[in-house]
């Protein structure tokens, strides 16, 4: 694999290198996947295959989803291995929404008291 390609100013907290483009702040990495590759599809975003988020090289980055970019941490979702929400109801097959966009798990139980509670303010 070649050389990562830093940018080495406009580092988020995150460690994303941002830069302004077109009179608005952009995310470099993404901004080189949509000029090197084309437009990034619905549902995707780039992932980087060396793990440097201040790299933009093209050749270092895939199209992949939400929850496959998450899946590919260094250090694993804090939240994956949990088997009950905070309000302590279970992550089951009944009581769990998936969001397909982004992998990420609700609590279907909470979603409905949250629903009450704003339908009955």
């Amino acid at each position: 694999m070649d050389d990562c390609w830093i940018e080495t100013v406009g580092i988020t907290a995150k460690g994303y290198a941002r830069r302004k483009h077109a009179g608005r702040q952009v995310l470099v990495h993404r901004a080189v996947m949509e000029e090197f590759v084309g437009p990034v599809p619905e549902g995707l975003e780039p992932d980087h295959l060396c793990r440097n988020r201040a790299c933009y090289n093209p050749r270092h980055l895939e199209l992949v989803t939400h929850a496959v970019n998450c899946a590919r941490r260094p250090v694993p979702n804090q939240y994956a291995g949990r088997t009950h929400c905070p309000k302590n109801h279970p992550y089951d097959e009944v009581n769990t929404w998936v969001d397909p966009k982004t992998g990420w798990r609700q609590c279907k139980t909470c979603n409905r008291l949250r629903a009450a509670a704003r339908r009955a303010a």
